[in-house]
């Protein structure tokens, strides 16, 4: 496994734009998505992406995308994505490379990205939604301190194009941190 402290976050730029949308796949769909803990795909067909998401997060002044880069190769092997609410920060976008996974690069861009809410943007709250099904995942927030606000969310109602539930009936839940 890869050492976290061989990589660097930065802000991620156009060029970035292909290997970031092939190592989000990557990490949450179809069978190399397996080999990590972090995947969706038993519960979700199609792409994790939809068309030109991520080059309109690029362009939004009120967002940032991060990308953890081994300083080595050069490889994005982690990213995650974050927007300016009025009152707290989301995020989203999340992945690390399914191979090293469970190495501490997860954490090393989330406590960038919070710092950043913290820091740059002045929000005291960061927040994201979780499938409820995804108890792993779950818990991982928990201990970084994210706590569930009860708010519920059905996937079908904010999820359109080529994404497939599987059969199952997926809602998310809101957590948020106070940072």
């Amino acid at each position: 496994m890869e050492n976290p402290s061989l990589y660097y976050v930065e802000v991620a730029t156009e060029l970035d734009i292909p290997s970031l949308k092939k190592l989000i796949e990557a990490a949450y769909r179809g069978e190399s998505a397996k080999a990590g803990w972090t995947h969706e795909a038993d519960l979700l067909d199609g792409y994790r992406l939809e068309e030109g998401a991520l080059e309109e997060v690029l362009k939004d002044t009120n967002a940032r995308i991060f990308v953890a880069r081994n300083a080595k190769s050069g490889q994005i092997d982690g990213t995650i994505c974050i927007e300016l609410d009025q009152n707290c920060v989301e995020f989203g976008k999340f992945a690390v490379n399914p191979d090293i996974q469970a190495a501490g690069l997860g954490k090393q861009l989330l406590g960038h990205a919070e710092d950043y809410a913290k820091n740059f943007w002045k929000k005291e709250k960061m927040r994201l939604s979780v499938i409820t099904v995804r108890t792993e995942l779950i818990e991982y927030y928990i201990r970084r301190g994210y706590k569930p606000t009860g708010k519920i969310i059905a996937m079908k109602d904010i999820h359109s194009g080529e994404t497939w539930t599987k059969g199952h009936d997926l809602v998310l839940e809101v957590y948020e941190k106070q940072l």
